[in-house]
């Protein structure tokens, strides 16, 4: 499996709004990328809250309930794909397993 380095800067700069932070936690493949994806989401709330841009308390709540949603389902669907692996029922995991333990054996390259 090839690595690919991510510029962690750049995902930081690419997290404008609510919603691209949303979509960043929802696309997320890394807890790092996760991680960046939530705490930008408030930061981006917090510098609302600050800057006054808000016209509300239920702005703001509407804001972090919509960061919070997104964090559930990705941690819902990590879950369950963690107890998967566990059980031995990923097909993912299991041929990525089988395919490092082949190519470790020289028998595929």
């Amino acid at each position: 499996m090839v690595q690919v380095y991510k510029d962690i800067t750049q995902m930081e700069a690419d997290i404008e709004t609510i919603e691209d932070a949303i979509e960043a936690v929802q696309n997320a493949h890394y807890g790092t990328d996760m991680r960046i994806a939530i705490k930008r989401g408030f930061e981006i709330i917090s510098g609302l809250v600050t800057n006054g841009d808000l016209a509300s308390k239920d702005d703001i709540d509407a804001a972090i309930n919509k960061l919070t949603k997104s964090i559930d389902s990705k941690l819902e669907k990590m879950t369950e794909r963690i107890n998967r692996i566990v059980l031995g029922t990923d097909d993912e995991a299991i041929r990525t397993v089988v395919n490092q333990i082949l190519k470790d054996e020289g028998i595929i390259k």
